[in-house]
């Protein structure tokens, strides 16, 4: 069973910044990586292909028109920002994990490239 169930399972501030990023850098590629800060118990390069299964499935999901609703209803989110999560989806192949030699998890995310 997914871990992820809806791209509203993140926080309100990722929305308000990329809001702004689509309204004032619209051209502007975005990159993402994640970097564990936290001593685990395990290594976590053992959950790489959890964390590719989860990815996969994240990349399934748009914006149902009940979260589309709930998003516009807010005063801040404008309505052409709303025309665009209508059409979003995460692609699969701007997004990669690795194990890195230390034992942890290397996941970069990044916009299309041009080149």
């Amino acid at each position: 069973m997914p871990i992820i169930h809806s791209l509203l399972d993140t926080d309100l501030y990722k929305f308000t910044m990329w809001q702004a990023m689509l309204h004032r850098h619209p051209q502007t590629q975005a990159e993402y990586r994640f970097a564990c800060r936290n001593a685990t118990a395990y290594p976590l390069a053992d959950l790489v292909d959890e964390v590719n299964a989860e990815l996969d499935h994240l990349c399934s999901l748009r914006f149902t028109p009940d979260e589309l609703a709930y998003l516009a209803s807010l005063r801040y989110i404008k309505s052409d920002f709303i025309d665009f999560l209508r059409l979003f989806q995460f692609q699969r192949n701007f997004i990669r994990v690795q194990a890195t030699p230390e034992g942890s998890l290397r996941i970069e995310a990044h916009g299309p490239r041009c080149t």
